[in-house]
């Protein structure tokens, strides 16, 4: 197995890769120019490759005022046949790699809610569950009808 940084020329693969992804159908091409915005905002990916490219693990650099800059892995899938192999753990000792030059002191991993089997991996890697997320699209409505603004 190698463990490589990503190119621009594996978009078509890294296409067909996350469309194991539930709710995701990318084409190369969004995935090239996605590719291209992750470049220019540092964000780094390497790539697991046993001939082809079987598994992808992606990061950014999260910048914050409390607890400074934290290292996010924002994609992390390996291929169906290829699972339990040793090869999401390896990417992502790339990734942790990557992110501690960046100046990283912490890791944090986004795991789809409905994925059990990804919550259990993080966990035997000593990950705790933290937080929340929240998320909408942008320009959706916001209601706000259980927020209360206090007025005096």
């Amino acid at each position: 197995m190698r463990i490589r940084d990503v190119t621009a020329n594996d978009a078509g693969s890294l296409a067909a890769l996350l469309g194991q992804l539930s709710g995701v159908s990318l084409g190369s091409r969004e995935v090239a120019d996605n590719l291209a915005a992750g470049r220019k905002a540092k964000a780094g990916m390497v790539v697991a490759e046993l001939g082809d490219i079987v598994g992808c693990c992606g990061w950014a650099v999260v910048g914050t005022i409390h607890r400074g800059p934290i290292g996010r892995v924002t994609v992390l899938i390996v291929d169906k046949s290829h699972r339990r192999r040793g090869i999401g753990t390896a990417m992502l000792a790339a990734a942790e790699t990557a992110l501690a030059k960046a100046g990283c002191r912490q890791i944090e991993a986004m795991s789809d809610i409905t994925i059990n089997n990804s919550h259990n991996f993080f966990r035997s890697l000593k990950f705790e569950q933290a937080s929340y997320r929240f998320v909408r699209a942008i320009g959706e409505e916001a209601t706000g009808e259980r927020v209360r603004h206090r007025t005096n």
